[in-house]
């Protein structure tokens, strides 16, 4: 199942729509979140099982995350979990981009 996903920012308004999982065919060598550029320092859509871990953080990433205790609700696909709240936004650098689900794609 792939999830169309929005990131938006409390503080600055930022947003950033991504894809986030695997479709129906290409579950087994995709699945898509968000990743900031450490070259760029942008946001930006990447295949989690097979990235450059010297070019791309991963939103699974501590750094980029805020504390939550296990019980919280996330989104999850596979080993790839982000939290809804108290993401790193690339435009102010602060821990307030949430993330919310817009369009479930079977």
């Amino acid at each position: 199942m792939e999830h169309e996903m929005i990131g938006t920012c409390n503080a600055c308004s930022y947003s950033k729509r991504f894809k986030f999982g695997g479709g129906r065919l290409k579950f087994q060598n995709a699945c898509l979140g968000p990743a900031i550029n450490t070259k760029t320092g942008k946001m930006e859509t990447i295949n989690y099982k097979m990235f450059d871990p010297m070019v791309y953080k991963i939103y699974t990433d501590a750094e980029l995350q805020s504390e939550h205790p296990e019980y919280l609700v996330k989104f999850t696909y596979g080993n790839f979990t982000i939290y809804p709240t108290g993401n790193f936004c690339p435009s102010c650098h602060n821990k307030t981009l949430d993330f919310s689900i817009k369009v479930t794609v079977e």
